[in-house]
């Protein structure tokens, strides 16, 4: 019974990786004649090394014939400018995918309710749109780029066993080793991006809110305090950078470790084919030449696989806003005629424990002007939160010409609403007698 609890938990936590992750690709039109062209280039490319590599192995037994030295000269720029144009394909759907993440990203933030709008804060926000996007288009060509890199390898490997089949049975000895080291490369990168990610919102929330109230700062003489809390933040961004470099320099080490393997296997067993004579003499440099094509393909493919996983790490907050249920503006039902509003009990609080409004009772009248006065975190602005539907009460009700808020369609009451935000303050002092009978306020 545990054994299956333990087994559905862990498919819980995969699905909530996996399954965010590739829904996010299926809410926009991929451009697939980029990425398509892009992997048939890399085929193309694949060929083309491969050939080199062949011509390679003449030229290294001495072969110097002007049609072999023409054909690797050939073949050598040829292969350089379709891998430049595969760069320029892949390149241009990168920036498409982009674009239109960011779409996708921007449309949803839009449709968020205005409380998960304020929790999650503008920098946060901001960042999703202008930073993730690129990350989400770069794991995108990542995958269709795989796919090339997949078959080069294969390819190579075939190369490989064709020139010697009993020195490459010696590298299968190296494959669970090559296992271990794409799962800890992934994982571990899957953690730095993760945690880079989370420093980088930090930050970037602290210096964003603190820099704006800078004057604020200086009035109260609070210099010292401030660039305390700001090392704090930099620090932490400091210690994700660190934390990449290590597991980075763990990764690099062990794709090193796995070569050095590969090659101390190929010497022992090709110097024992050569002494039993069924190698040339040669045989291991020519071997090493395709054996080197079979560990820059699994190189590339970790590179994929590290770009994906560290992918999944950044996005996690943009498929959680992603998946987020989107506030139906059009439910509810149509506004009836204008009249009075009125607030009856109305109580409210946004963290569920300090209120903001506690039992507010008043009506504003339809046709006047109605100032709402009072000091700084009084409830002012929450009350106009409240009227435009943003919020709704925790308790008591909102009516506009006996029709209650909560029920009406939220586009529609949008529309009727007018808000002009300022931060200019009038010097001027005006009482509550003033502004009843000039209809002047001073905000």
């Amino acid at each position: 019974m545990k054994q299956a609890s333990s087994k559905t938990k862990k498919q819980a936590r995969k699905e909530k990786l996996w399954g965010p992750f590739l829904r996010l690709y299926t809410r926009f039109p991929i451009p697939w004649a980029y990425f398509l062209g892009a992997v048939l280039l890399g085929i193309a490319s694949t060929e083309l090394a491969l050939k080199v590599a062949d011509l390679t192995i003449r030229v290294n037994k001495g072969e110097l014939y002007n049609g072999v030295i023409i054909a690797y000269v050939l073949v050598s720029i040829l292969n350089s400018l379709v891998m430049g144009l595969q760069n320029v394909l892949a390149a241009y759907g990168t920036q498409k995918t982009t674009l239109r993440v960011r779409g996708v990203v921007w449309r949803a933030i839009l449709g968020l309710p205005m409380k998960d709008v304020e929790e999650e804060g503008p920098s946060n926000l901001i960042s999703c749109v202008t930073n993730d996007a690129t990350q989400a288009a770069s794991a995108l060509q990542m995958l269709f780029l795989s796919v090339s890199s997949l078959y080069a390898l294969v390819r190579a490997c075939m190369k490989m066993i064709a020139f010697n089949g009993q020195l490459s049975l010696v590298l299968l000895i190296s494959i669970p080793l090559a296992v271990l080291v794409f799962f800890l490369a992934g994982r571990l990168q899957f953690i730095a991006s993760r945690r880079q990610y989370e420093a980088l919102n930090t930050m970037t929330a602290f210096f964003s809110e603190h820099i704006a109230c800078a004057k604020h700062v200086k009035a109260q003489g609070m210099e010292e305090q401030e660039i305390k809390e700001g090392m704090q933040a930099i620090e932490t961004r400091y210690k994700a950078d660190i934390l990449n470099v290590v597991f980075g320099m763990v990764q690099s080490g062990l794709f090193s470790l796995y070569g050095k393997l590969n090659t101390v296997m190929i010497a022992a067993g090709g110097s024992r084919l050569i002494n039993t004579g069924h190698m040339a003499s040669t045989g291991i440099n020519d071997f090493t030449t395709y054996s080197g094509k079979v560990e820059q393909y699994e190189s590339d493919l970790l590179t994929l696989y590290q770009t994906v996983k560290g992918t999944q790490g950044s996005l996690r907050h943009v498929n959680e806003i992603l998946e987020r249920p989107a506030e139906s503006l059009d439910a509810g039902s149509p506004l009836g005629a204008s009249g009075d509003i009125e607030l009856q009990d109305v109580r409210f609080s946004f963290d569920g424990d300090y209120p903001v409004l506690q039992g507010i009772s008043c009506t504003i009248p339809y046709g006047r002007r109605t100032a709402i006065i009072g000091g700084n975190g009084s409830g002012k602005s929450t009350v106009m939160k409240l009227l435009q539907g943003f919020y709704r009460p925790d308790a008591g009700t909102i009516t506009l010409n006996g029709q209650d808020l909560a029920g009406m369609n939220n586009s529609l009451l949008a529309r009727q609403m007018a808000v002009v935000l300022t931060q200019r303050v009038k010097t001027e002092l005006m009482t509550c007698e003033d502004v009843v009978s000039t209809g002047r306020y001073p905000y």
